[in-house]
């Protein structure tokens, strides 16, 4: 497998109505108009970014297995640190529970 070096400026965005950010973005104003906002976890934009951009390059790489993804994520980036790491094989983790395909 090829890995990916990943950039915090080196992802180009895509059309952001087509991105897991969108959705939760306003599913969270509609819950918040209806008084049932749960507090949920804020991650930093690069997480989301190279999460989403690591499941359009890899699309059945990932899981909703936590473990699987954080492996997976090691094997395709090129990640220094481990909580970064983890950050991002939590969010792609989330995002596959809340939307199994891409």
């Amino acid at each position: 497998m090829s890995t990916l070096v990943l950039a915090f400026g080196g992802i180009a965005c895509a059309n952001p109505r087509a991105t897991l950010i969108y959705a939760l973005r306003i599913e969270t104003a509609r819950e918040r108009r209806n008084g049932e906002a749960n507090v949920g976890n804020i991650r930093p934009t690069y997480i989301k970014r190279v999460a989403i951009e690591l499941l359009k390059r890899y699309p059945n790489e990932f899981t909703a297995d936590y473990e699987h993804n954080k492996k997976k994520v090691s094997e395709l980036t090129d990640v220094a640190y481990p909580r970064m790491r983890n950050r991002i094989a939590g969010y792609l983790t989330r995002y596959r529970q809340l939307l199994p395909t891409v």
